[in-house]
């Protein structure tokens, strides 16, 4: 299975109650704050606000009294913050994406060989060591072209994508404030502004894998942070981020927190699955597998899983005829997940979605559609009676004593067998332990 967009990492799952951070409704008026808390045996639990967050134990404020719950049993805390809106870029707009699988959203004001100086938004000024650095994306200048350069590979050379498409292979000495600083294979030093650069990439850079359990806050602009304890008291976050700097964040601006534990795995975090692949439309060239390869934690399109306006950060992205079997060795109890045609999709996916365990089919959806999906000549009212919109949630499902577990996405039914735009989305897709 292919990584669709670096760096590597785990990715927080953003829920309402088990992935989804939901799309504004049609009135212009905020909701009322709400924080939705996903838990592994407990039942999903709502409140009107987060009290404290510590090493052991999650305080929420519900009906006027602070009751605890413990981390051991959090998933996920959402906060009630939305994401920004989407707005223009402006040219200095970027995306800093690091090794740990942090991603810090601003603006560069100065560097040099070792530190990267970030003005974010929301977090201040942000000083990054240049070796946590996997690569920097120019948001503006990406979003302007019209084949964004293949970002998913770990070059072993540094590699600068240019405006216009060309590359440039070097190794990158240094990173100011308003151009790169670059080596070339001739030891020729070459300065390239950042106004002719779209993106550039890293070679990797030897770090520690992160183990025990670990805590992912994302923020309003697509800031995701990683640590191992983070803290809230008096409306405020912080935490120590995985990549050597210290963040100190207003609640309000925090969309979300997802606390990894040992008490369950997302299957995207998993060892590769079995794969097999039988598109209904056959490539003239070409293997199955490689062209229609399912995305981790990506919609098979490649930007983020989108269901019904809303986004998960962790899940799998398929193509209608994709089946994955895990082997489960009899390790869980208990299978979650969410599935939807993903928004990228358009309006003519539909798709059925089916869990086997041990060979057996545990679960059938029904017909699955885009959540805003209008077929031209179509019946709406009559669409609408055999088909499910949006996210679907397949519920909790029992594995205890399973060894294996299929997941197998089917292209549409007996009366629309034609798939089109069937990119289907697997949701938060969990094995709890």
């Amino acid at each position: 299975m292919s990584r669709h967009a670096p760096p590597l990492g785990l990715l927080l799952a953003l829920l309402v109650p088990l992935g989804l951070v939901g799309a504004a409704g049609a009135s212009d008026d905020p909701p009322p704050t709400r924080v939705v808390v996903a838990r592994v045996k407990g039942k999903t639990t709502t409140a009107t606000a987060v009290v404290s967050l510590t090493e052991t134990e999650l305080v929420l404020q519900i009906d006027d009294e602070a009751t605890g719950v413990p981390l051991d049993d959090v998933i996920a805390i959402t906060t009630g913050a939305r994401p920004n809106p989407p707005r223009p870029f402006v040219s200095r707009d970027v995306a800093l994406d690091l090794w740990s699988g942090e991603e810090v959203r601003g603006q560069i004001t100065a560097g040099d060989d070792r530190f990267v100086s970030l003005r974010s938004p929301l977090l201040g000024t942000v000083r990054v060591e240049v070796d946590a650095i996997a690569g920097v994306r120019f948001l503006r200048r990406l979003a302007e072209v019209a084949e964004p350069p293949d970002l998913r590979s770990q070059p072993d050379v540094d590699v600068v994508h240019l405006v216009g498409g060309d590359r440039v292979n070097c190794t990158v000495v240094s990173i100011g404030a308003d151009a790169l600083e670059c080596a070339t294979s001739g030891d020729d030093s070459l300065d390239v502004p950042y106004e002719k650069i779209t993106a550039f990439r890293l070679q990797p850079y030897e770090t520690e894998s992160a183990d025990g359990r670990l805590a992912t806050a994302v923020l309003r602009d697509g800031t995701r942070l990683m640590c191992r304890a983070p803290a809230v008291a008096e409306g405020r976050l912080t935490l120590a981020s995985l990549s050597g700097f210290d963040v100190d964040a207003a609640l309000d601006d925090v969309v979300a927190i997802h606390i990894a534990g040992a008490a369950y795995r997302y299957l995207s975090d998993l060892e590769a699955p079995e794969i097999e692949i039988k598109p209904f439309w056959k490539p003239v060239a070409g293997d199955p597998v490689s062209l229609y390869a399912p995305r981790l934690d990506r919609a098979f399109s490649g930007g983020r899983l989108t269901v019904g306006g809303g986004t998960w950060l962790k899940g799998i992205g398929v193509y209608s005829g994709t089946s994955l079997t895990w082997q489960l060795d009899g390790e869980y109890s208990e299978f979650r997940t969410s599935v939807g045609i993903d928004d990228a999709a358009g309006d003519l996916g539909s798709v059925v979605f089916e869990i086997l365990v041990d060979g057996k089919r545990r679960w059938r959806s029904e017909l699955v559609r885009a959540a805003a999906a209008r077929v031209p000549g179509a019946d709406d009212a009559d669409h609408a009676g055999r088909a499910q919109r949006g996210a679907v949630d397949a519920g909790r499902l029992d594995v205890s004593g399973a060894k294996t577990l299929t997941l197998r996405v089917l292209a549409g039914n007996d009366e629309e067998p034609y798939p089109i735009q069937d990119e289907a989305d697997w949701l938060g897709a969990m094995l709890v332990r």
